[in-house]
């Protein structure tokens, strides 16, 4: 173990690692406020705040120096801490979205993607936000995510050079552990998606793009072949929705049934594979009543 001191105050903590033995995290100085430090060569630099900010602490640093971190106490009165990153040319501040008292950064990873959260203080919005910044935009997670309606990404705590996030997720059933992962969106129309039997399109005010594939014929099919590392099949659940078998190229069958509550942009159909392949993937309906496709989603990671 080794002891990697202060910046003149009584106590320190270190929150990440890069290459060769570096250290972020934040440090008391002597005169009583806190501020975001870097270890490296053996020696605790103090990296100051950015202006109008008195506390800070590094959070995470990738290998090639670029930190990222957090400062609160300024002098807004509305603004309670603001995220930034830390290069050697100086701070940059991460944008505050409408409303919000506080951006936190949680992580960035090797291409300098960040993520984090953010929260508004009141009203219909209260609550964390998880975001992803990146070519100087800050974007929330939830804006991103086509499906999976009715969930809220309240925090993201950490993201892999392949897209992945980590993070945690609000909804009618409380608070969840999730991966957010890169997805190509194949909509009902992409011709990639063979079908075979009677199919119409359908408009649909709350589907990906407003418009889904809708059939009842018994010799209905649709047939997808991608590369990848997962698959899912996206469409409405009701009352009066059908169902159909599901094949993948393994073999593997499995019944997907629409006939449940009502849900919008839903997972009807989930399948992960061990390692990125090629794949197809077929639905084959049972014509008992109409079946809904509104996409085939595909993750690379």
């Amino acid at each position: 173990m080794r002891g990697l001191g202060t910046l003149g105050g009584p106590t320190s903590v270190a929150f990440a690692t890069a290459v060769d033995g570096q250290a972020v995290g934040c440090a008391d100085t002597v005169g009583g406020d806190s501020h975001p430090f870097w270890f490296r060569g053996g020696t605790m630099h103090d990296l100051g705040v950015p202006a109008g900010w008195s506390d800070g602490c590094a959070s995470t640093v990738n290998g090639g120096g670029l930190i990222g971190g957090t400062s609160t106490v300024g002098t807004s009165t509305t603004l309670h801490c603001v995220g930034w990153l830390r290069s050697y040319s100086g701070f940059t501040l991460l944008p505050v979205p409408t409303g919000a008292d506080c951006v936190e950064v949680r992580h960035l990873n090797e291409q300098g993607q960040v993520v984090g959260t953010y929260t508004k203080p009141g009203g219909p919005d209260f609550g964390g936000f998880g975001f992803v910044y990146d070519d100087g935009v800050l974007r929330t997670l939830d804006r991103r995510i086509p499906f999976d309606r009715g969930t809220r990404i309240v925090d993201a705590n950490g993201n892999a050079a392949s897209g992945v996030i980590a993070g945690e997720s609000l909804d009618e059933q409380g608070i969840s552990a999730v991966l957010l992962r890169p997805i190509k969106i194949f909509d009902d129309p992409n011709h990639a998606i063979s079908y075979a039997g009677s199919w119409n399109s359908v408009a649909d005010g709350d589907a990906f793009h407003g418009h889904l594939a809708s059939s009842s014929d018994p010799n209905g099919t649709a047939t997808l072949t991608f590369t990848g590392r997962g698959v899912s099949i996206i469409g409405p659940t009701g009352p009066n929705l059908g169902s159909a078998t599901v094949f993948l190229d393994d073999g593997t069958s499995v019944v997907s049934e629409q006939r449940t509550a009502v849900r919008q942009r839903a997972r009807i159909f989930t399948q992960r594979f061990s390692h990125v392949g090629t794949h197809t993937i077929t639905i084959d309906l049972h014509g008992d009543a109409p079946f809904r496709l509104d996409a085939i989603t595909v993750s690379e990671a």
